[in-house]
């Protein structure tokens, strides 16, 4: 099934700075959702989790895949393996030249199907088309029970029982009135009392990190 793309791959972010020396720690995109489930690797007060997290899983490798792995190895500097995956098979020999020179010390991986692309993965990041009708093709029971989910695409490819753990989106509101218009986080996606924060919530202390 051919899926429609209604809103342009590129967008405008934000950095996340470290508050000591003010050197950038993650980069967010506008529109970008932080899907984090039970217990996730991305422990913003636990320096432990971040130091285990070794593998990541990208689906989608254009600019958002490429800026993203970058975020991530700028949060995660222990990653050890990246398994990538594309649609488009070109891609992923493309992704793989541009970003080994990022993560020198980190092992690619060309995945075939996204079941191996996930499978043991840390931290998974979509980077695909934003469509109107999703076939949200991330599964929660490929996944392990402890990981980062970080959807760059809305709700395309993050099946929504990915969404039952600790759920941080970028801004609260925008995610709220996005969903209420009723085209995208339909059919299963957190609502209000479902959200635990938005980073703006996390950054400026109001809570905690998971």
């Amino acid at each position: 099934m051919e899926q429609i793309t209604k809103i342009p791959k590129p967008n405008p972010g934000s950095g996340i700075f470290k508050p000591h020396s003010g050197d950038l720690a993650g980069f967010l995109e506008e529109k970008q959702e932080f899907i984090l489930t039970s217990q996730p690797p991305l422990m913003i007060n636990h320096h432990d989790r971040i130091a285990e997290t070794e593998v990541a899983g990208m689906i989608g490798l254009g600019v958002q895949g490429r800026v993203n792995l970058i975020a991530m190895h700028e949060v995660f500097p222990g990653l050890k393996r990246v398994q990538v995956y594309d649609t488009v098979e070109s891609q992923a020999g493309k992704f793989l030249s541009d970003m080994k020179t990022e993560l020198p010390n980190a092992e690619f991986v060309s995945c075939p199907d996204i079941k191996k692309a996930v499978a043991d993965a840390d931290v998974v990041v979509t980077c695909t088309p934003i469509v109107e009708k999703p076939e949200r093709f991330v599964k929660r029971e490929r996944l392990k029970d402890d990981i980062l989910a970080v959807s760059v695409d809305y709700d395309s490819a993050m099946d929504a029982k990915i969404m039952a753990g600790n759920f941080v989106c970028d801004n609260k509101n925008q995610y709220l009135w996005t969903q209420e218009q009723g085209g995208y986080f339909q059919n299963g996606y957190l609502q209000k009392g479902g959200i635990y924060a938005d980073m703006g919530e996390v950054c400026a202390g109001k809570k905690e990190g998971v």
